[in-house]
């Protein structure tokens, strides 16, 4: 696990599987550092929660920022943000 504490974790959708996962993850040292979102006072609203993590306004500047991304979208929206980024 030490290489994956290394990574920069990013979040695609900023609902309640991203905000469980996003401070778990940070409270237990990773480094959540990127999350994006529909609406972006949603992104900024988790981005706010989790120390060094920032809200961008688009999935693609999560995914070019982050080692490894969650997407986190409702599952009808994953493949419309797969194709999209």
């Amino acid at each position: 696990m030490k290489n994956m504490e290394k990574l920069d974790i990013g979040f695609i959708g900023a609902g309640k599987a991203a905000y469980g996962l996003g401070i778990s993850l940070n409270q237990c040292g990773y480094a959540v550092t990127g999350v994006s979102s529909r609406s972006f006072s949603s992104a900024v609203n988790l981005a706010n929660r989790i120390k060094g993590c920032k809200a961008y306004k688009t999935a693609n500047e999560v995914a070019r920022r982050c080692g490894l991304v969650f997407i986190t979208t409702p599952d009808g929206k994953i493949v419309e943000v797969t194709e999209k980024t």
